[in-house]
């Protein structure tokens, strides 16, 4: 409803709308390197809502669901993303999560070396059977700095391996790290927080959620 409102993704990793049809749901061995990206939006303002800052104007009133992300891995159950390394990169000032994916299972997921800052939501919110997240910062992001689910409703999306090591978290109002679903078909597989450092967490003020450098959820 506004020329000013953003809503939507910067890259999106899967596409069954291009040129393979469905198979583009399912690519492989992926890199995305030294990328900025900007989204314009005065994040990290430890508000919800939107109102009365000068890019985007929004005049829809939903609030933070403006869903709009750096890097979106498909939520299409028939998605299925294996190998794919984000390095490098620099993330600011997203409305929404800095890199995010839905229900579908991925695999082989590397993440390192990055930097996440200035967003409203979470900067890494996944559902991934096996992530390593690796020597990246996190800094005044309005939510938490990862959420990461083991188990979700597709099937074969049992816990292969999570690693969380030698990360900054800083300045976030709710956690550091938050794993979630260990308690529903985790019958394999490792979880790993190692040499990470939480510097200033849990310190803002906000509604919802635990104020914890490390928080081990049931789903």
């Amino acid at each position: 409803g506004s020329a000013w409102e953003i809503r939507g993704e910067a890259l999106v990793v899967g596409d069954q709308d291009g040129p393979n049809g469905a198979a583009g749901l399912t690519p492989s061995n992926i890199v995305v390197s030294t990328l900025h990206f900007w989204g314009m939006t005065d994040g990290a303002t430890y508000n919800d809502n939107f109102n009365g800052h000068t890019a985007p104007l929004l005049t829809t009133g939903d609030g933070w669901d403006e869903t709009q992300k750096a890097i979106y891995l498909p939520s299409n159950v028939a998605a299925q993303i294996n190998n794919i390394t984000i390095t490098n990169c620099i993330f600011e000032e997203f409305k929404g999560e800095e890199i995010f994916s839905g229900g579908a299972p991925l695999f082989g997921v590397v993440i390192q070396n990055n930097t996440f800052k200035n967003s409203n939501a979470d900067g890494i919110s996944m559902l991934a059977a096996d992530l390593q997240v690796l020597n990246n910062t996190f800094t005044t992001i309005s939510h938490g700095g990862i959420e990461n689910s083991t188990n979700g409703a597709t099937a074969g999306f049992n816990l292969v391996r999570q690693i969380y090591k030698a990360n900054l978290f800083q300045n976030l109002p709710k956690e550091g790290v938050t794993v979630v679903g260990v308690d529903t078909g985790a019958t394999a597989g490792t979880i790993s927080i190692l040499d990470n450092i939480y510097d200033t967490i849990g310190v803002q003020a906000y509604n919802g959620g635990a104020k914890a450098a490390v928080k081990i959820g049931q789903q």
